[in-house]
């Protein structure tokens, strides 16, 4: 009797243990900027271009995205669309679905997006 009852316990305190080790993360999804909120070319558009868009360099394909010549070539090839921003080409291929999906994430494209909404301009 007394070795059942240490049995018990003994399983009852490994269960325990098991528990208590268990824990979950909530990753809250990044939140877009608020309408309100201007987004900057330069310090919020331009530095995901220049980390992660290698490819679109001058003798690449269109547009280059190198500091200093991205703004003028999205501008130039007309990549925004200001009449209707989600048409955009350069929103249209960064979001899911889009041919630049694999180098791109949601954030990324929703920032593009709401930087167009906000008139595209050279900030």
């Amino acid at each position: 009797m007394q070795k059942r009852i240490i049995n018990s316990f003994l399983l009852v305190v490994i269960g325990l243990l098991i528990f208590s080790a268990c824990t979950s993360d909530v990753i809250e999804p990044a939140t877009p900027p608020s309408p309100t909120d201007t987004v900057k070319f330069a310090t919020q558009i331009q530095p995901f271009f220049t980390s992660g868009c290698g490819c679109h360099a001058p003798g690449g394909p269109s547009p280059v995205l190198k500091a200093g010549q991205s703004y003028q070539a999205l501008k130039d090839g007309n990549f925004i669309n200001l009449a209707s921003p989600d048409q955009s080409v350069i929103y249209t291929v960064m979001k899911t679905g889009g041919s630049m999906r694999a180098y791109t994430n949601t954030d990324e494209a929703n920032l593009v997006l709401s930087w167009i909404k906000q008139g595209a301009l050279n900030n």
